[in-house]
C-alpha cells in the first residue's frame, strides 16, 4: 500500500517543520514506521533533542564552563538542604535511636582503630561462628564490625545444610 501523495506532501512538510515521527504519525493517522521510510527516502536527518543550554544541569555533565559549574553547585546544595529537610523531618525517638545505635558501634569497636594483619585460622573459626553477632565477635578479637563481616565473606559462607555426600558401596573385591 502506497502512502497518497498529498499525504506524503503533508508529512515531508511536517517533517522538515522539525517534529518527530511520532508527532508526525500521530497527526497524519500514518503508521511510524512509514514515516521512518519517508524520511529516510527524502534525506530528512533523525530528530535529534535539542542540545541543553549550557548553566543547565543536563549540560553541567559534560561541560566545564562557570556557567554549567554553577549550575551542578546549585543542584548539590539543594540536594544538601533537601536532605537535610527530611532529617529534621525524622521522628525524634528514630532520630534518638539511630544516635544511640552509632554511639554503640563507636564505643564497642573503638580499640580497632588500627589494622591488625592477617586473621589467624582461630580467628577466622571463630569469625564463621553464626551462633555469636558481628558485633560479640569483633569484641572478643579486638577488630571492627566491618572486619568481621569481610572474613565471614572471604573465608566462608553462612552454612545451611551439610552438603550430601552418597555413601560408598563396598564392591565384592573391595576390602
Amino acid at each position: 500500500m502506497t502512502t497518497r501523495p498529498e499525504v506524503r506532501r503533508e508529512i515531508e512538510r511536517l517533517l522538515r517543520d522539525g517534529l518527530t515521527n511520532r508527532e508526525v504519525a500521530k497527526l497524519t493517522g500514518v503508521h511510524p514506521v512509514t514515516v521512518s521510510s519517508l524520511r529516510r527516502a527524502l534525506g530528512i536527518p533523525p530528530w535529534r533533542p535539542p542540545e541543553p543550554e549550557h548553566g543547565t544541569r543536563q549540560r553541567a555533565r559534560r561541560c566545564d564552563c562557570e556557567a554549567c559549574r554553577a549550575a551542578q553547585s546549585r543542584y548539590v546544595a539543594e540536594k544538601s538542604r533537601e536532605r537535610k529537610r527530611k532529617n529534621k523531618a525524622m521522628p525524634a525517638e528514630r532520630r534518638a535511636a539511630l544516635a544511640e545505635h552509632r554511639d554503640l558501634v563507636r564505643r564497642e569497636t573503638s580499640q580497632a582503630a588500627t589494622v591488625r594483619g592477617p586473621w589467624r585460622a582461630e580467628e577466622i573459626a571463630l569469625a564463621l561462628d553464626y551462633r555469636h553477632s558481628a558485633l560479640e565477635i569483633a569484641q572478643r578479637l579486638g577488630r571492627s564490625i566491618t572486619a568481621v563481616n569481610a572474613a565471614r565473606a572471604r573465608y566462608g559462607k553462612r552454612p545451611t545444610t551439610l552438603p550430601y555426600r552418597p555413601k560408598r558401596h563396598k564392591e565384592d573385591g573391595d576390602q
